[in-house]
């Protein structure tokens, strides 16, 4: 995370907004995965608000549970728990 903190702060991407997606596997309740996903894209959202100059480029930080899994993993894999970032131009 320090890592790409340090890379959202890089000239080339002074200008880029960050979305957060938490995402979790299907294993137990989906309301309950829901909850912890959005707690992971939560942990993530705190350790960037630490390192970066503008937090204002955080827009988003959203759980959304087992909805969107991985292809070729099994709806168990640890692999489905993540946090996918995506970064795009403020303006």
């Amino acid at each position: 995370m320090v890592q790409l903190a340090s890379v959202l702060e890089t000239r080339p991407m002074r200008r880029a907004c960050v979305k957060l997606g938490g995402h979790s596997d299907s294993s137990g309740a989906a309301e309950l995965n829901k909850k912890i996903s959005k707690l992971r894209a939560e942990a993530v959202a705190a350790i960037l608000k630490g390192k970066m100059d503008d937090v204002t480029r955080i827009q988003a930080v959203e759980g959304v549970g087992e909805a969107q899994l991985l292809e070729g993993f099994s709806a168990s894999s640890p692999y489905h728990r993540r946090v996918a970032i995506l970064a795009r131009d403020c303006e």
